[in-house]
C-alpha cells in the first residue's frame, strides 16, 4: 500500500516520521524536488540509512523555497528494487508518486503498476494532462482508492505540484504536509502487517485484538474494508469471503477484490478512450 507525502515549502518530516514509515513500509523510499536551476530532482534507495543521510542534506539545501514529495513503499505488484521505488518520471519535468493498487496490468517486465502506468499511460494524456478537466477526472475515476500526487516544473502548468484523490489522505494539523494514509505514524499495524490499516480503524492507541480473528492466519487483524466493504485481514491478506489473497495474481480474491472491483473506471474502459 505504502505511504505518500507532500511537503510545502519549508516544512520537512521529522526523524521519527521517517523511520516509522520505514518500519511500516520497508521497500525503499524516495523523494522528488526542484533544485535551484529550476530542475525536478529525485532520490531513491532500498537502504533507510541512505535516506536519512540524502533527505537532511536534500532539505538542508533546498527546502526553503521548494516542495518535496516523499514516499516508502510497501511493495505489492512488480520486483522489490530501486527501479520500483517512487516518485516516477512522467516525463523532463514530471515526477508523480503512488499510494495504493491501480488496475493497471503488469507486463511482466519486473516493472510495478504505478511504474508501468506512470511511465506508460499518463504520458499519453499529454503533458499537462493534470489540467484539463476531463484527463483529471479520468484519471481520478481510474485511480480510486488511490492517491496520486504530482510534481511538475512544467512552464506550461497552472501549479507546481497536484494530489489526486486528495481528500482521501489528511493534512497535517499546521496544514504543511499532505499524508496518503496514517502509516507514519507512532501507532502502527501489528507486528507482521503487510497491508495499511483503513484510515478509520486508526484511534491514537489502535490495539489489533480489537480486531476480528482471521480464519487463515488466526490473527487478530480483520477489518471491514472502506473502499471494497469486504472483510480483508491486513496481516495475510486474505478476503475473508472468497480465501482469496486482495493483492495476488496466483490465488486472486474472486469476490470483490481490490484489482477487480474497486475501481469504477476498469481497465477495458482506460483502453477504449481516444487520447
Amino acid at each position: 500500500m505504502c505511504v505518500a507525502m507532500y511537503c510545502n515549502v519549508g516544512h520537512v518530516l521529522s526523524e521519527t516520521q521517517i523511520r516509522t514509515s520505514w518500519s511500516n513500509n520497508p521497500d525503499g523510499a524516495g523523494f522528488a524536488y526542484v533544485d535551484s536551476n529550476g530542475t525536478p530532482q529525485t532520490f531513491r534507495t532500498m537502504q533507510l540509512a541512505e535516506f536519512l543521510s540524502a533527505y537532511r542534506v536534500a532539505t538542508d539545501r533546498n527546502a526553503s523555497r521548494s516542495d518535496f514529495v516523499v514516499h516508502f513503499r510497501l511493495a505489492t505488484h512488480g520486483k522489490t528494487n530501486v527501479d520500483n521505488v517512487h516518485p516516477f518520471h512522467m516525463d523532463g519535468q514530471t515526477l508523480v508518486a503512488h499510494n495504493g493498487i491501480l488496475p493497471t496490468p503488469t507486463l511482466g517486465d519486473g516493472r510495478s503498476d504505478t511504474a508501468t502506468f506512470v511511465q506508460d499511460y499518463l504520458p499519453k494524456l499529454g503533458a499537462t494532462w493534470f489540467d484539463v478537466p476531463e484527463m483529471w477526472e479520468l484519471v481520478s475515476e481510474y485511480c480510486v482508492g488511490s492517491k496520486l500526487i504530482i510534481l511538475t516544473t512544467n512552464p506550461d502548468a497552472q501549479r507546481g505540484a497536484y494530489i489526486v484523490n486528495e481528500s482521501d489522505g489528511h493534512w497535517s494539523d499546521d496544514g504543511g504536509i499532505w499524508f496518503s494514509n496514517s502509516t507514519y505514524c507512532d501507532a502502527r499495524p501489528a507486528k507482521g502487517m503487510r497491508y495499511t490499516l483503513p484510515f478509520d480503524a486508526w484511534t491514537e492507541t489502535p490495539t489489533v485484538s480489537a480486531l476480528a480473528r482471521c480464519e487463515m492466519c488466526t490473527e487478530n487483524a480483520v477489518v471491514t474494508d472502506r473502499i471494497t466493504t469486504t472483510d480483508v485481514c491486513y496481516a495475510c491478506g486474505t478476503c475473508q469471503e472468497c480465501g482469496g489473497d486482495v493483492d495476488s495474481d496466483a490465488y486472486p480474491c474472486t469476490c470483490d477484490t481490490l484489482r477487480q472491483s474497486v475501481h469504477t473506471l476498469t481497465h477495458d474502459q482506460w483502453e477504449s478512450v481516444s487520447f
